[in-house]
């Protein structure tokens, strides 16, 4: 490993009913799409295949309402279990104390075994200049694959049910996520923005 790498790794911050009952509700809810990529729309399926959900949308178009206050309930308990770890990792930067942030959102999103994958890139682009840190939280473990991997920083973070994996989005942290071989990879995503 190349020095400090910027990368933190938090495991158990949610636990794993919770993350089996958000993979249920993904599964039940009739908004899951193709993956795309954010002010682009949808990507060649040769460099990102997923199934993503997006919570926004969700709660802007779902019309039941036991299934909209399960999602309500949901983004809720995501704010309450991240945001600790969002501030402290915004302490532990001096550059990045006093500045005021928001998100993006967050997307659910399901890699199919054997087949699913996002190919290296990077997640600061001239679509999402705001984007400050980038935050995924996995809701299974997968036993072979499915890694966020992080070549310069010769860096593979393995999915396993509650661990929060956050990282720079720049050029200086290109990574891929990694074929999952053992079962599908479901994961949570959100970006930290400058407000």
């Amino acid at each position: 490993m190349r020095g400090e790498t910027y990368i933190r790794i938090y495991d158990d911050v949610v636990g794993r009913d919770e993350c089996k009952a958000w993979i249920e509700a993904f599964h039940a809810s009739p908004f899951v799409g193709h993956g795309t990529a954010q002010q682009l729309g949808p990507v060649d399926r040769r460099f990102k295949v997923c199934d993503e959900l997006y919570l926004r949308e969700v709660l802007h178009r779902e019309t039941q309402p036991d299934r909209r206050a399960q999602w309500k309930a949901i983004q809720t308990r995501l704010y309450a279990a991240l945001g600790p770890y969002f501030d402290r990792y915004a302490t532990e930067y001096r550059y990045l104390v006093g500045n005021e942030y928001g998100n993006e959102g967050f997307r659910f999103k399901r890699y199919p075994s054997g087949s699913g994958r996002f190919g290296l890139h990077y997640d600061a682009t001239p679509g999402t200049p705001k984007r400050v840190f980038s935050l995924i939280l996995y809701l299974c473990d997968v036993s072979e694959g499915g890694e966020t991997e992080f070549p310069e920083q010769e860096l593979k973070v393995s999915p396993k049910a509650g661990r929060l994996m956050i990282a720079p989005p720049f050029w200086t942290h290109p990574h891929r996520g990694n074929v999952p071989r053992s079962n599908d990879k479901y994961i949570v995503n959100t970006f930290a923005t400058f407000k």
